[in-house]
């Protein structure tokens, strides 16, 4: 099938301290293979608080921000003003906002593939595309309220490229790290963790008796610098921080095991297959990680308001003890392509 060259592709998603990084991390990288494999221009709307800007342009992207000081207009409003103008032939969401189902209903009837990825929301039901894992949530859910075509598996859970490569991946995690024969955890907890969940995971690790080294990985968005300088100052332990990190998926394959929040991160653990132990920012995130635990890649610790640093700090231990390396069978569960089939049924969608 061709395809038409250039074609305007309308991204909508948001980053920052509350929300999160994990919606602009996958974004990109459906935008990334929507612009290589099939050449089109891609163009994000996002609120105006963010600090992503820079790197959306880099990657060739164009970036509309709604300035709430000076745009009095509510989302939908401004949503459609932005599709009039730039005509696109799809538009893709992926936000958390209060947006509703039937403000889509214009911008769908223009002739727009509008298309939903991992959406919580009704605006899945008023969608021509919805994607998303399979999570509880979705499983007694009545196939007919969606208006659209609707994909849900562990094969449509968009990543960035680099998790694709899982089976070199496997190579990594069965071999030895720099030689060293104590185990390895890693602890990630996304691009901004807004509640501290970094320091709830080193203070658990504190109270641990065994050898072990342990890698902690920050986001760009993260807040509590002060704080982790302060401890790091009164242990006596040697914590490894890292930010900036550019293949993550290789210090994430290199583990034993993780502590993680839930989102995007623990997705692209299980894509690597290191087992992980998730902290749930809400009952819907504890929801949705239940999917994850059921098929064998981590277990839930709680929700993060809720967990104590002792409890915490038992479950690493007893991981540490039982925790194996993932099989293929497991692996094959979540093959890191999601973002290359996603783009396949926009096009042919658009096309049809």
């Amino acid at each position: 099938m061709s395809f038409p060259m250039n074609t305007k592709i309308l991204i909508r998603c948001d980053v920052g301290y509350e929300v999160g990084y994990g919606h602009i991390v996958r974004c990109l990288a459906l935008a990334a293979v929507l612009k290589a494999e099939y050449d089109c221009e891609v163009t994000f709307a996002m609120l105006s608080s963010t600090d992503s800007v820079a790197k959306i342009q880099k990657e060739g992207h164009r970036v509309i921000q709604k300035d709430s000081d000076k745009d009095s207009m509510d989302e939908a409003w401004w949503l459609e003003r932005i599709a009039l103008d730039l005509q696109p032939r799809a538009l893709i969401l992926d936000v958390r906002t209060g947006l509703k189902g039937k403000d889509l209903l214009s911008i769908r009837e223009r002739g727009v593939v509008v298309v939903s990825i991992d959406d919580p929301s009704d605006r899945k039901f008023f969608s021509d595309l919805f994607f998303a894992p399979p999570v509880p949530q979705l499983k007694n859910m009545d196939r007919n309220l969606f208006s659209g075509d609707c994909y849900i598996g562990w094969e449509w859970v968009l990543l960035r490229p680099q998790f694709a490569m899982t089976k070199r991946r496997q190579v990594l995690k069965s071999a030895k790290i720099d030689g060293r024969s104590e185990q390895t955890l890693l602890i990630s907890m996304g691009g901004s963790d807004p509640k501290g969940l970094t320091l709830t995971a080193l203070e658990a690790v504190e109270r641990l008796g065994i050898e072990l080294r342990t890698i902690v990985v920050l986001g760009g968005g993260f807040m509590h610098h002060e704080k982790l300088k302060s401890f790091l100052k009164m242990t006596e332990k040697n914590y490894q921080i890292q930010s900036e990190v550019n293949d993550i998926a290789q210090l994430m394959a290199a583990a034993d095991i993780a502590v993680a929040s839930f989102g995007v991160t623990a997705y692209e653990l299980a894509a690597v297959g290191t087992p992980a132990l998730y902290l749930c920012l809400s009952p819907d995130d504890q929801q949705s990680a239940f999917a994850l635990e059921i098929a064998g890649f981590g277990k839930i610790v709680g929700l993060a308001d809720s967990v104590s640093r002792i409890h915490l700090s038992k479950i690493i231990e007893e991981r540490l003890i039982s925790t194996s390396k993932y099989d293929l069978q497991h692996k094959l569960l979540m093959d890191g392509l999601g973002a290359t089939r996603i783009a396949s049924k926009i096009m042919s969608k658009i096309e049809r």
